[in-house]
C-alpha cells in the first residue's frame, strides 16, 4: 500500500487548497488534537522504560520513505532536508545526554516535522504542522509506538512552527530539541543555499547579489532569520540565531570581493544543489538555475565566487555531521545507534541522487 493510500487520500486531490473545506477539515482535526494535548499529557506515566528499537526504526524508514516517494513542490523541505534535522536531532541527544525516553521522542518529532509539506504547499491559518501532526496521528496504529514516545512527539509536530504566543503553557522538552535541530538547517550555508532555491522558485526577489537592497537572495536570508527569531522561545534559539546574524553579516559585507569565471556559474550551483536538495523539484532547480544564467556577467561572477565559497563550507559541514553520526553509529548508546545507522543509509542514498541531478 502507497503512503497516501495508507491515510485515504490520493495524489489526485493534492495539494490542500488554503480557505477550501478540506483545509478547513484538516484544521479541525488539528485544534482537536491540540486540545487534547493536556489531557493526553496528565495521563502519561513517567518512565524512562527501554523500547524495543525495530519499532522506532520500522517508523522512521516508513516517514522518510513517504517523503522520498512523494518530494514537495516548493524546494527546501523534501528529504535531504529531513536526513539533517535527524542528524542534528541525533547529535542533540548525544551531546545532552537524553535518556532512552526523550531521545526517540525527539527523532520521531524531527523524521515527521514537514511530512505535511506532501499535501499543504503553503502556510496560512492551516499550517503545515497542522498537517503533520494530523498525518502523524493517521499513522499512530501503523507506527505501534509506546504512547509515552508518540503523544508527546506529536504535539512538537504541532508547535514546531508556532508562535511564541502559543508556547507558553507548560510544554514538553521535545518542542525546543525540534525546533532547534529545525532551525540549524536554516541558518547556516546550507540555509543560505535553501533560501536560493526557495527564492529563485517563488520568483520572490531578483537573484542579483547587491547589498543593501530588499530585492537581494541575502535580503530574504536576513528576513528569514529574523522571521525565526520571532518565534524563537529557548536561549539555545538565540544563540543558534546570533551565530546566523553573524555569519549573515560577513557574508553581506564581502559579497561584491567574490568572484569567479561566469562559464562556471551553473556547475557551481549544480554542485551546490546536489549537496544540499538533491531532491528537489527538477522544475524549480531549472528555474532557479536559468535566472542565474539571465544575470549581468559581472553579477554571475559573483554568484560564481560566491558558491564556490559556499560549497566549500557545505561540504565542511556535511563532513562533520556523518562524523557526527559515525560517532553515534559506534557509541554506547543502544537506543540512538541503530538510528544513527538508518540515518546515514539515507544519506549515502541522499549522496547518489545527488551525483544523478541533471537539470
Amino acid at each position: 500500500m502507497t503512503f497516501a493510500r495508507s491515510l485515504g487520500i490520493t495524489l489526485d486531490s493534492l495539494p490542500i487548497e488554503l480557505g477550501g473545506t478540506a483545509a478547513a477539515a484538516w484544521k479541525a482535526r488539528a485544534d482537536g488534537l491540540y486540545a487534547a494535548w493536556p489531557s493526553e499529557r496528565a495521563g502519561l506515566r513517567v518512565s524512562n522504560q527501554v523500547f524495543d528499537p525495530a519499532v522506532m526504526l520500522r517508523a522512521t524508514d516508513r516517514i522518510l520513505g513517504a517523503i522520498a516517494a512523494h518530494p514537495p513542490v516548493l524546494p527546501c523541505h523534501g528529504v535531504t532536508h529531513t536526513i539533517r534535522v535527524l542528524s542534528h536531532a541525533l547529535r542533540i541527544a548525544r551531546r545532552d545526554e537524553l535518556d532512552p525516553t526523550d531521545s526517540w521522542r525527539l527523532l520521531l518529532a524531527a523524521a515527521s516535522h514537514d511530512i505535511g509539506r506532501l499535501l499543504l504547499h503553503r502556510d496560512g491559518d492551516l499550517r503545515h504542522a497542522d498537517v503533520s501532526a494530523v498525518i502523524l496521528e493517521d499513522l499512530r496504529d501503523e507506527l505501534n509506538l509506546a504512547p509515552e514516545i508518540f503523544l508527546p512527539a506529536r504535539h512538537a509536530v504541532l508547535m514546531h512552527s508556532a508562535k511564541r504566543v502559543d508556547l507558553r503553557p507548560i510544554r514538553p522538552r521535545v518542542i525546543d530539541d525540534v525546533r532547534s535541530a529545525d532551525k540549524l538547517d536554516a541558518l547556516d550555508e546550507i540555509g543560505f543555499v535553501r533560501a536560493i532555491l526557495y527564492q529563485g522558485a517563488n520568483q520572490k526577489i531578483a537573484l542579483a547579489p547587491t547589498v543593501g537592497s530588499r530585492a537581494t537572495v541575502l535580503y530574504g536570508w536576513w528576513k528569514n532569520i529574523e522571521s525565526i527569531e520571532a518565534v524563537s522561545v529557548s536561549h539555545r534559539e538565540r544563540r543558534l540565531i546570533s551565530a546566523a546574524r553573524a555569519r549573515s553579516r560577513r557574508i553581506g559585507q564581502q559579497i561584491t570581493l567574490f568572484s569567479g569565471p561566469p562559464e562556471r556559474l551553473g556547475a557551481t550551483f549544480l554542485a551546490v544543489t546536489r549537496l544540499v536538495e538533491p531532491d528537489a523539484n527538477r522544475a524549480a532547480i531549472a528555474q532557479t538555475l536559468e535566472r542565474l544564467e539571465q544575470l549581468p556577467q559581472a553579477i554571475q561572477a559573483n554568484w560564481t565566487g560566491l558558491l564556490t565559497a559556499v560549497l566549500v563550507e557545505i561540504q565542511r559541514l556535511e563532513a562533520r555531521r556523518l562524523s557526527d553520526l559515525s560517532l553515534v553509529q559506534d557509541g554506547p548508546r543502544a537506543d540512538l545507534a541503530p538510528l544513527a545507522s538508518l540515518v546515514l543509509r539515507w544519506s549515502r542514498r541522499a549522496e547518489r541522487t545527488g551525483r544523478d541531478l541533471v537539470v
